[in-house]
């Protein structure tokens, strides 16, 4: 169960931080800004696969 809601938590901070990411690519024109944060959303989920959570 403990499991399931940390990934919960992590794909919910996904989904936001791509949603962050897709705002600043269309509106704020930052293109260097966008790339980093979904750089930083997939090492979010990319990251659990390597930490072993007891």
């Amino acid at each position: 169960m403990m499991k399931f809601v940390l990934w919960l938590i992590a794909l919910a901070g996904f989904v936001y931080s791509i949603g962050y990411a897709v705002v600043l690519w269309k509106q704020h024109r930052s293109r260097t800004g966008a790339v980093a944060v979904t750089l930083l959303a997939i090492s979010l989920v990319v990251l659990p696969f390597f930490i072993r959570v007891r």
